[in-house]
């Protein structure tokens, strides 16, 4: 999954990073490393309040990438993309057994049915919500930082 966000500032500032000296590169990838952990640490949080059990926060992790460029946040869980987004409505089948069997708290007995209708998951946005938290405050005060450094080494 991916999430896109308006860029522009960070695009120009990494045009004018390219030429900029180590210094500021190293005090960029610091940043972009922190930043990365401060959002893994954010989508845990948002995980283990919506799901106090399963191993969605367990599974989630944050990785530099390309130097000091990127970084992505992520979960190794095959279901974590149905609880980023929601599903539709579907049909729940059994796989290897005639019937699907569970106790049905609102009867009060064991019920098996052939398939079920499933109404569907809504879509929680834990990656979202954990990337608005962290990247809004951090693009606008490192962006300011970084140019007024950059000011003063072309000075």
């Amino acid at each position: 999954m991916q999430i896109n966000a308006d860029t522009s500032e960070l695009r120009a500032l990494y045009k004018e990073l390219e030429i900029a000296p180590k210094p500021v590169e190293r005090e960029f990838r610091l940043e972009i490393e922190r930043s990365a952990k401060a959002i893994e640490t954010h989508y845990k949080r948002n995980a283990r309040a919506h799901f106090k059990k399963g191993n969605l926060d367990k599974s989630i992790s944050a990785d530099s990438n390309d130097g000091w460029r990127t970084a992505s946040i992520g979960s190794t869980e095959l279901y974590s993309i149905f609880l980023e987004v929601g599903t539709k409505w579907h049909y729940i089948t059994p796989k290897t057994k005639k019937a699907l069997a569970f106790f049905w708290d609102k009867l009060g007995v064991d019920v098996f049915f052939k398939q079920v209708r499933h109404p569907g998951t809504p879509a929680f946005n834990l990656l979202l919500i954990a990337y608005m938290e962290v990247m809004e405050p951090f693009e606008e005060k490192f962006g300011e930082r970084l140019r007024l450094r950059l000011e003063r080494l072309t000075l």
